[in-house]
């Protein structure tokens, strides 16, 4: 009987992690929408030699950012994994693990959102319709 609970413990906070980690891997990247910007910034919108210019900074600046907070997303997934394998349950280390996975995602997100808006702030007003279009598919799927 006893054995038979820790299996099921087991394969509760296996699939408990799995899970965590598969929603937070797509809540980190949409790789199409990501990739269907890009196009339409560098072919869609037909952007000057200076726009290209200032929005190759904004990515190289928004890049490095976000470097730095995958590496702090990597590092509170492995603090979870320790805080679950150490504790087998939702206590405070858990917690603050999952809270420090929180914020840095809630930080790339934020810094997300800023980095299109100054991407928009760079556009014409033709520009800046069709790139709006672009936005809220992305964000909602309409058309």
């Amino acid at each position: 009987m006893r054995r038979s609970f820790l299996i099921l413990v087991l394969v509760a906070l296996l699939s408990a992690a799995a899970g965590g980690t598969f929603g937070a891997m797509y809540g980190r990247a949409h790789p199409q929408a990501t990739q269907d910007m890009h196009v339409l910034l560098h072919r869609g919108l037909d952007l000057t030699p200076e726009q290209s210019h200032q929005m190759e900074v904004l990515e190289q600046d928004f890049a490095t950012k976000r470097v730095a907070l995958d590496a702090e997303m990597r590092s509170a997934d492995q603090d979870l994994a320790a805080a679950i394998r150490k504790d087998h349950q939702y206590g405070p280390a858990v917690q603050a693990a999952v809270m420090r996975l929180h914020q840095a995602m809630a930080e790339l997100q934020e810094l997300t959102v800023r980095h299109m808006l100054a991407m928009r702030a760079l556009l014409t007003p033709v520009q800046a319709a069709k790139f709006d279009h672009a936005i809220d598919h992305a964000l909602t799927g309409n058309q």
